[in-house]
């Protein structure tokens, strides 16, 4: 099982780049995902003409299937009716034999800021109330605050309730995006990712446009990140294990990962020739398993 974690595209802004976006398409056209997850932020004004070139974009992906979410750009100047009429809805959810990922609107109208809502924590459980498969939660807003970008800004007023429920579901993967900044940690027993920008200048200091690519095979989750520009390449910067008893795919190759480092080292230490050094970087990282 493969999964492409793509978020804060910014379609049609000042800051967005054509070449990074073709640079996405051919990597995922290449790779050909199970099912590739955009947490928000598709446009940048929320309008039409941005809504057209991002369904364009998204529906020339080479991908088994797609979920998206809107972010905070995507509801502006009411673009999230628009949304719901090129996606067809601002709640997505996908199952398959394997996996349930769960879509919610974190977004408010007129706010950046986040919020689940309660009627949505009912939702998301009943969603992922299924036994042996792996469970995914996606939304724009991170419910854990990114290092180095100063008192946890923007994060859902009700993120607690949320992260309570993550862990009550037993929810093993949480995509998020927003703040343009990779970051991989884990919490309890759920590991929560979220997305830099993948084709969008608008770049946290010296950081580089991203996204996340998410593979499940035999047991085990390698989480990589892809530097679109090729600067950085693709490296896998950590693993962890599944539940036992959930059910994953036996298709795609054994992933060896050259190097991993601390993922919460990613969101203040941004790669240069030293980083590897300078982090004491071990060959491989072994996150605490998922459960039991």
């Amino acid at each position: 099982m493969k999964i492409v974690h793509l978020s804060d595209l910014h379609f049609s802004s000042g800051w967005f780049v054509s070449q990074w976006a073709d640079a996405v398409a051919a990597h995922i056209n290449h790779t050909r995902p199970d099912i590739t997850v955009v947490t928000g932020d598709l446009t940048m004004e929320g309008r039409w003409d941005e809504y057209e070139q991002a369904f364009h974009f998204l529906k020339q992906l080479r991908t088994g299937s797609l979920l998206a979410v809107p972010g905070n750009h995507d509801v502006r100047n009411q673009g999230g009716i628009l949304f719901e009429k090129m996606f067809g809805t601002r709640q997505p959810v996908h199952e398959d034999e394997a996996l349930v990922v769960c879509g919610v609107d974190s977004s408010q109208p007129g706010s950046d800021e986040g919020l689940v809502g309660r009627s949505n924590l009912s939702r998301i459980a009943n969603t992922v109330s299924v036994k042996g498969k792996t469970k995914v939660l996606a939304l724009h807003h991170h419910l854990i605050s990114v290092p180095g970008l100063g008192c946890g800004r923007q994060v859902p007023a009700d993120s607690s309730d949320v992260l309570r429920l993550c862990a009550e579901a037993e929810i093993d993967l949480v995509l998020s995006g927003h703040k343009h900044l990779p970051l991989f940690r884990t919490l309890g027993n759920t590991h929560f990712i979220t997305a830099g920008t993948a084709t969008s200048r608008r770049l946290e200091g010296q950081s580089f446009p991203s996204f996340n690519v998410i593979t499940i095979e035999r047991g085990t989750v390698w989480m990589q990140l892809v530097d679109v520009t090729g600067g950085w390449g693709t490296q896998t910067i950590a693993k962890a294990k599944t539940r036992p008893g959930v059910a994953t795919g036996t298709k795609l190759p054994r992933v060896t990962p050259p190097f991993a480092f601390e993922a919460e080292e990613f969101g203040s230490q941004i790669p240069d020739e030293n980083w590897r050094r300078r982090l004491g970087v071990p060959q491989v990282l072994d996150f605490p398993p998922l459960r039991g």
